[in-house]
Parts: C-alpha cells; structure tokens; sequence
C-alpha cells in the first residue's frame, strides 16, 4: 500500500467539502427563491389578473440560481481534478522513492590501483562507479598516510565517472598516497589503495 503526503491530500479534500456544502446552500437557496417566487407571484396574479407574472418571477429567479449552481459545480469539477493530479504526482514520487531505496548504494574507486606511478607534472586520472541514489556532486580529496591532504576537486559530476589532475611538477614525494571520492550527503567515501607520486 503506497503512503502519499497526508497535508495535501487533506487540504484538497477539505476544499472539496467546502464545496459541496456551498453547493448544499445554493440548492437550497434555489428552493426557497421558487417558493417565495411563488408566493410573491400568486398575490401579483390576484391584484393583476396576470398569470404571466408568477412565470416570469419564478424563470428569472430559478434561472439566476441555476447559473450559481453551474459555477461552484465547475469549481468543483477543478478542485477533484488538482487533487486527482497531486495523488498521481504524489504516486510517481513514491514509486520512484521506494526504487531508490530497493537500489544499494554505493562508490567504487576503480583508478588508480595499487602501486600505481605517477611522475610530477603528469596526470592523475580518478575513475569510479556508482550505484544507487548517490548524489549528484561528488567531492574528491587526496590522502597521505591515511590522512586528509589536498582537495582536488569539491564538486565533480557522479555521472563523468572520471577525473584528471595534473600534478604539480614541485610535489611532495611519496608512496604512500590514496584519492578518496566521498558523496557529501550520505558520507559515504570509496578510497583507492597506496600509489606512487615520484619524480
């Protein structure tokens, strides 16, 4: 059973009942306007001798209150069809909820790998995959020793997959070096093992 936004379900639908019992009113006020027409064009009629007037009264009143009824029935009719497209936007935005939580996620570094060499001045490419609801932007950082060294890049597209740096030809030496990619809103980071930045 899918859940949708209770609040704006129930706003619609009290909308709704404002309306019908707005409609209730003017049926109502319908029956009254006839019965006072009524009246008021039988005491006409005796005083003039003209049935004519009891039917022009009770048309011209009947009528104004028909064009009232047609206008919150319209009404009506617009508020079931907003709320009959809220609960499908509503139903689309669940379906696709529940997709991406039935979908792992995940980050994998994939490049660079183990003992990889790099010289200064050359590049440094970064690749990895994703699965699942990652973030849009990604964050990449470099590592010395297991700690934090250097931002490469704070927001890089999770769907490019890839990522070059160019290393600066004055860097520290180094075999202890990772590339980390972290998904800045669930925390989650996929590191590359220890590589090589020499001369």
């Amino acid at each position: 059973m899918r859940v949708f936004r209770k609040e704006t379900v129930d706003i619609i639908r009290k909308q709704n009942r404002l309306l019908d019992a707005e409609l209730k009113g003017v049926l109502d006020k319908r029956a009254g306007i006839r019965d006072t027409a009524g009246r008021v064009a039988a005491g006409l009629s005796v005083a003039t001798g003209l049935n004519t007037t009891k039917e022009l009264l009770e048309t011209l009143q009947v009528a104004a209150a028909l064009k009232e009824q047609n206008i919150l029935k319209g009404r009506i009719a617009q508020v079931n069809a907003d709320m009959k497209d809220e609960i499908e936007r509503l139903s689309e935005e669940n379906t696709r909820m529940e997709m991406e939580i039935l979908e792992p996620i995940s980050l994998t570094l994939t490049v660079p790998v183990a003992n990889q060499e790099f010289k200064v001045g050359s590049s440094l490419t970064v690749q990895w995959l994703s699965t699942g609801p990652v973030s849009e932007k990604l964050r990449i950082v470099l590592l010395k020793s297991g700690s934090f060294f250097k931002v490469l890049s704070q927001s890089v597209a999770k769907y490019d997959g890839s990522f070059n740096w160019q290393i600066p030809k004055y860097f520290l030496f180094g075999d202890d070096y990772q590339v980390a990619v972290q998904d800045p809103l669930t925390d989650i980071t996929a590191k590359s093992d220890n590589f090589k930045i020499n001369k």
